[in-house]
């Protein structure tokens, strides 16, 4: 059945689940709106990661804007260090 939405905004929707659960969502999320823009919240970086772009904030304001192996790159910046925890 074709998605009838360009758009899926998703916030925490696998916060309360174990890693190896996420995962299958992540995948499932990836293979059904692969032809979606997704908009995701996410506090697990893997989550994420091999998305086209990546908004960090911080209290509210834009730290951080571009696709993630961009963001790694700025060895300061927030994402590199919360990556690196």
């Amino acid at each position: 059945m074709p998605l009838k939405s360009a758009t899926l905004l998703r916030s925490e929707c696998t916060a309360s689940v174990d890693v190896r659960t996420d995962e299958k969502i992540q995948e499932m999320i990836r293979d059904v709106f692969q032809s979606c823009t997704v908009f995701a919240i996410a506090h697990r970086l893997a989550t994420i990661i091999d998305y086209d772009k990546v908004v960090v904030l911080e209290r509210g304001h834009l730290k951080q804007f571009g696709p993630p192996a961009k963001l790694l790159d700025d060895k300061a910046g927030i994402f590199f260090n919360l990556v690196e925890e």
